[in-house]
């Protein structure tokens, strides 16, 4: 968290605490609306309730949640933890989206490390201005490799594979090196870090 922005942090607190307090409220709302005549009608505060789900599906953001309803488990990045690119207790920078976060429980099953909680704050999803503040950042989270998958740059549009890539072809000028060690289903992991002296 402390690499949040406070506007960020107290953003998502508000937005948490507001939509739990119906929560809270509701045995509250319930008794005072006890004496009312739509407390005759339970059949309606049901439907109700279903429709208010509804209407928050878009504002609290859950529509992948609501899809774990007809969706079956994601196991496509499974073959990677056979393939020379995974080593055990490795730290790794998991970019993906769309599978629940089942990577990145994937990777810790397996012995893997990651460099951030499960958390988007915590992931820091963002650009950096060059490829040495972006080293600054993997030599700050210990990051050994980088997973990216195709659909995290589609979604959050970031340079941060083109800087891995920029890391790639200028060998080393930084002093910081990445090496493409892995091309698989719709990702690409980069083995990343201070490179070795020739």
């Amino acid at each position: 968290m402390g690499e949040s922005s406070r506007a960020a942090l107290l953003g998502n607190f508000f937005g948490t605490v507001s939509l739990r307090a119906i929560v809270i409220g509701s045995p509250f709302i319930a008794l005072a609306m006890r004496r009312t005549p739509l407390a005759r009608v339970p059949a309606a505060i049901f439907v109700g309730l279903i429709a208010l789900n509804a209407v928050l599906v878009p504002v609290r953001h859950n529509e992948f949640a609501w899809g774990a309803l007809n969706r079956g488990a994601e196991s496509s990045f499974e073959p990677f933890f056979s393939t020379p690119a995974f080593t055990r207790g490795a730290t790794y920078r998991l970019l993906r989206v769309a599978d629940g976060k089942v990577g990145m429980y994937e990777m810790i099953k397996h012995g893997g490390r990651l460099d951030s909680e499960f958390f988007p704050e915590s992931i820091d999803r963002r650009s950096w201005p060059d490829t040495e503040e972006y080293a600054q950042f993997l030599r700050k989270r210990r990051v050994d490799y980088v997973v990216i998958f195709d659909n995290y740059d589609q979604r959050y549009h970031t340079n941060e594979h083109e800087l891995v890539e920029l890391l790639v072809s200028a060998g080393g000028a930084s002093g910081y090196c990445a090496a493409r060690v892995e091309r698989g289903e719709g990702y690409t992991a980069y083995r990343v870090g201070v490179c070795e002296p020739v």
